[in-house]
């Protein structure tokens, strides 16, 4: 029996009736004219919503649209179908069928399922197809044989289009198996499989009217080990890559409830189109839906979940329809509940209001508490941008963004409600784990960097309702422009140890890449090319490998010029550095000095012949540069004899003389005996700011008393972090480094376990697995008294410096714990290395100051106290701020504390996540309900029943602006009427206390939840 065409949101069938005649025919019984809205009749005395009064206007609109479209067509000359499914030939064969006695030529007739195709369709087909089919193993369903397809990489029947020696529709599909099966099958099996296709009492065959195309259906009991054998079979110029059979239950829930593409092995593929087609086709459907439940499939496996809804069947089509999907989240792990289908192109739909009156009709379990995004990877948890739409402009964009994409058939929207009533989602599970809660903030920005969805239409709180009735907004000069140059510019570390500007050229170029979010950029001055490093703050001079130091200051602070020529071409001599009223004396330059880079990351001073002799070395190789060709100079191959330096150095620890050789090219220096690499360098040095003294403090190898052993670590992958060798294997790791073992590999035994250990690729090797880890060395500081300083007890400070321009700056993470693991100790000094620039430094704990040991430059330091880690399961509320600007809008910043009283199941389920999601029934609808004192509150919750009472929860609520209704009438209100009126909640006045209603649960934050009586 065919099924009714079937509208998701359609009225149901006995509060409304379908009208095919004159919608001004009298009632003949009473006499009056019934009142009517757009093709329905409405029973007497009954109230029509404003939802599905949009919803009917908007469908007889679509329809009067369609029947004019079909009719243009009809006017229009005849042009040839569009076929979706297999090339068909540009002229029909030669050879016609001819019409029995008797019959009449006609054209073809509308789609039909039968076991025999009839004239004229044998005549006027242009492609043909074979669905192959079987009983599963395990006897509960069917499977369906598929072929991965290498020209799109979507699974497929088989089939394709009819061939000059083709007699018959049964020969092209018989044919094409074959061949896209690598001819697997002999002649005697295919003559069985043509038999069959011709006169086997149960056989089946599609007749598409519009693709004058032909499915046949065919069960094959046995494969022949077809699908195992195709790889072996396939030619090098096949069409299919593989051949899988697929569970029919995963092909139908990817057309009719999912959407999602099917899963085989580690990859997932979509299915192409004449396949969605064939399970859109009304009849195809039952067919498969009777064959799978007749061979013992399970109804359950091709039923949605949670009462969402399947795919509309279509009699006839010739372009596959277009239909959105609506995702409901759950708003407390974000991912999906269920599915719901809306079948029409979101494209036509051009009211952003009737819109959501359509995803209120289709999902009214969430009411119109909901916000809606877009994201392009269809998946909203695991999305890095989302596309709000929320207002007329977002819907425009989005609508004409998708109008460019024609081969999506599906539009995934994601409905996110903003809170739950338990009695409107019965049956559907909100169980989660503590580890699948999502705090994830929403990020509205575009897709992709060429501006993806939104462009740049998200307007600000204040344009809100302008937005909604299609105002134009041309004053944006509030909006925060990227371009503006004038706000930020960037400076570099000049030889005076100096801040510089660049020119006003490149310092735009830096800070456009540097707002793109790029890591580096590339820029030229003074023609030599240079890149500038985001990550390090560094500038790298690309033809002599020299770096700098940058950094993005506002552009009231003054650079040095004292390098630079007035207007009357004098050389500029003003001192002022960093920002107004900041003196800063350059210090002058004495001379250059080597040095290389220790394992633990430390710089060593070379000799002062070796720093001279390095020096004389390098200024004849700069010097000497033109003599050589362009590539040779730019050549990456290391210790080329052209510049590497060749020096014998004594070894302070064992007395052995190594010989080095020296890159000044790539400053790399290496062991000639056992090719272990180190970083060099060559930094100026300069005069001391406090004497005449004219050497550089050099990182020493004690810190004042306290004296430093060293321990080793090996990188666990499972959690990548460092994980200490135990104490034992550490120490002779340390013995064997210490004592020069860099030529040979030797073992160890660590947790009952043999591994190698190489000091030349700092690697260990597992002798079981042969698999390699990185491994390092670290410094272990002891005091005077023999004791390790352990840098993670009692860390209750953070450590920041001042910059130039008077702003704090944290260190990092590491380097702030063992600052303050220094201080806690009682040393006077610390010092340290920068993992950012390599310098050294030294805290001075009594001057609370900074020293650069390479410059001298000096900087304040403060720490600052770290408060208790937050134990809750929600966000701490002291740093709460409420939703943030950029997650969508507000019209106002107030927070209050407010109480409500909850039942076991929920107190346990905020416990459990942190997220207050459960709304209630009240006067203003569906929302969050609080009280600003507890005697109130347990007063307003006296007369509950005994499961939605007995726990407190306190909270603190963005209230932002409010909507104050203490002296109107009830009225319901929900989260889309409240953001049109420009407000963030409701409150009223009850005489002893305040109510505050809130209709979205990002407004709450969690204090705490007790008992209460």
């Amino acid at each position: 029996m065919a099924m009714q065409d079937m509208n998701p949101s359609a009225p149901p069938e006995d509060d409304y009736q379908w009208v095919e005649s004159d919608v001004n025919k009298k009632n003949d019984s009473q006499g009056q004219q019934p009142q009517q809205i757009q093709g329905f009749v409405q029973p007497d005395n009954m109230a029509i919503p404003d939802a599905i009064s949009q919803q009917v206007i908007y469908q007889k609109i679509m329809e009067e649209q369609q029947k004019k479209k079909e009719e243009s067509e009809e006017k229009q000359p005849a042009q040839p179908p569009q076929q979706p499914i297999y090339p068909v030939l540009a002229q029909p064969p030669q050879q016609q069928i001819q019409p029995q006695q008797g019959q009449q030529a006609q054209g073809p007739k509308p789609s039909y399922m039968s076991q025999d195709i009839q004239y004229p369709e044998t005549a006027l087909y242009k492609a043909a197809g074979l669905c192959v089919w079987r009983q599963k193993e395990n006897g509960k369903g069917i499977q369906i044989m598929m072929g991965l397809e290498k020209r799109n990489n979507t699974l497929s029947f088989f089939g394709g289009k009819r061939d000059d020696i083709d007699k018959t529709c049964v020969d092209t599909a018989i044919r094409e198996f074959h061949e896209e099966t690598g001819k697997k099958l002999d002649d005697e099996t295919l003559s069985q499989v043509r038999r069959m296709l011709i006169n086997d009492k149960d056989r089946c065959v599609h007749w598409k009217a519009e693709w004058l195309s032909v499915l046949f259906y065919y069960q094959m009991s046995y494969d022949y080990d077809i699908v195992k054998d195709y790889s072996k079979n396939k030619q090098w110029n096949a069409e299919m890559k593989s051949l899988h059979w697929v569970d029919f239950e995963r092909i139908y829930n990817s057309v009719c409830v999912t959407g999602n593409p099917i899963k085989i092995g580690k990859n997932k593929y979509g299915l192409r189109s004449f396949v969605v087609g064939t399970l859109l086709h009304e009849e195809n459907r039952k067919y498969l839906l009777d064959l799978h439940m007749k061979h013992g499939g399970d109804a359950n496996s091709v039923k949605p979940k949670y009462g969402g809804t399947i795919r509309n069947t279509i009699k006839s089509f010739k372009n596959i329809p277009k239909a959105v999907r609506l995702d409901i989240l759950n708003p407390i792990t974000h991912t999906i509940l269920y599915h719901k289908w809306m079948e029409m192109n979101i494209t036509e739909i051009e009211d952003y209001q009737l819109f959501t009156s359509l995803v209120n009709s289709i999902a009214p379990e969430v009411g119109r508490n909901f916000m809606l995004y877009y994201t392009d990877n269809q998946y909203f948890k695991s999305s890095k941008k989302q596309s709000p739409i929320d207002t007329i402009p977002a819907f425009n964009n989005l609508t004409k963004e998708l109008s460019a994409k024609k081969k999506q058939f599906v539009t995934k929207i994601n409905v996110l409600p903003t809170f739950v009533v338990s009695d409107n989602f019965k049956g559907v599970s909100f169980s989660f784990k503590p580890k699948d809660v999502s705090w994830k903030q929403i990020n509205p920005c575009n897709d992709d960097e060429k501006g993806g969805i939104m462009g740049s239409m998200y307007n600000k709180a204040a344009n809100f309702a302008q937005a909604w009735f299609g105002g134009d907004n041309d004053d944006d000069s509030d909006e925060y422009d990227p371009n503006n140059d004038g706000l930020w510019k960037w400076q570099f570390m000049n030889d005076k140890n100096k801040f510089e500007d660049f020119s006003n050229k490149n310092s735009k170029l830096i800070e456009k890449n540097f707002l793109n979010g790029y890591s580096f950029t590339n820029f030229k001055r003074n023609g030599n090319n240079y890149q500038a490093n985001f990550k390090t703050m560094c500038q790298k001079n690309l033809s002599s490998n020299k770096i700098r130091n940058i950094r993005r200051v506002p552009s009231s602070v003054k650079g040095d010029k004292s390098g630079k020529k007035d207007n009357n071409n004098n050389n500029n001599i003003n001192n002022n550095y960093g920002y107004s009223g900041y003196y800063y004396r350059s210090p002058a330059l004495q001379y250059y000095k080597w040095q290389f880079q220790e394992d633990n990351g430390s710089w060593t001073d070379y000799d002062t012949s070796i720093s001279k002799q390095l020096n004389s070395f390098k200024i004849n190789w700069d010097n000497n540069v033109s003599n050589y060709h362009y590539h040779i100079y730019r050549s990456k191959k290391r210790f080329d004899a052209r510049y590497t330096f060749n020096t014998s150095i004594k070894n302070k620890n064992n007395n052995i003389t190594y010989n080095y050789l020296i890159d000044v090219k790539h400053f790399k220096q290496q062991n000639s005996e056992t090719k272990k690499e180190r970083n060099v360098r060559q930094i100026p040095c300069y005069d001391s700011y406090n004497n005449n003294n004219n050497s550089l403090i050099s990182l020493p190898y004690f810190l004042n008393n306290n004296t430093i052993q060293y321990k080793w670590q090996y990188k666990d992958d499972g959690y990548n972090n460092w994980t200490d060798y135990d104490t034992a294997t550490s120490n002779y790791v340390e013995q064997q480094y210490i004592s020069n073992r860099y030529s040979s590999a030797f073992t160890v035994t660590c947790k009952n376990k043999n591994y190698k250990i190489h000091f030349n690729s700092m690697q260990q090797q597992s002798l079981l697995s042969g698999k390699f880890r990185n491994i390092r060395r670290r410094p272990l500081i002891m005091n005077a008294s023999g004791s390790v300083i352990n840098h993670s007890k009692a860390i209750k400070h953070r450590w920041e410096w001042r910059d130039d321009d008077n702003s704090w700056k944290k260190y990092d993470t590491a380097t702030s714990k063992q600052i303050e693991s220094a201080c806690n100790s009682g040393i006077k000094k610390y010092f340290f290395v920068s993992n950012k620039n390599n310098n050294s430094y030294e805290i001075n704990f009594g001057a609370m100051s900074q020293y650069n040991v390479q410059t001298g430059k000096q900087r304040n330091v403060r720490k600052i106290a770290l408060e208790p880690k937050w134990k809750g399961s929600g966000p701490n509320p002291k740093k709460w701020k409420g939703p943030l600007a950029v997650d969508r809008r507000t019209f106002d910043k107030k927070i209050i504390d407010l109480y409500c009283i909850v039942g076991d199941n929920v107190a346990q389920e905020i416990k459990k996540g942190g997220k207050f999601i459960r709304g209630t029934l009240g006067p203003f609808g569906s929302g969050l309900y609080f009280y600003d004192s507890v005697e109130m509150t347990k007063k307003m919750a006296s007369n509950r029943s005994i499961s939605r009472k007995g726990n407190l929860i306190k909270c603190k609520v963005f209230i932002g602006k409010e909507h104050d209704v203490s002296n109107m009438d009830d009225k319901q209100y929900d989260f889309i009427s409240l953001q049109k009126m420009s407000f963030d909640s409701v409150s009223r006045s009850l005489g002893f206390g305040k109510e505050y209603i809130v209709y979205n649960q990002d407004q709450v934050c969690i204090i705490k939840a007790e008992k209460c009586h």
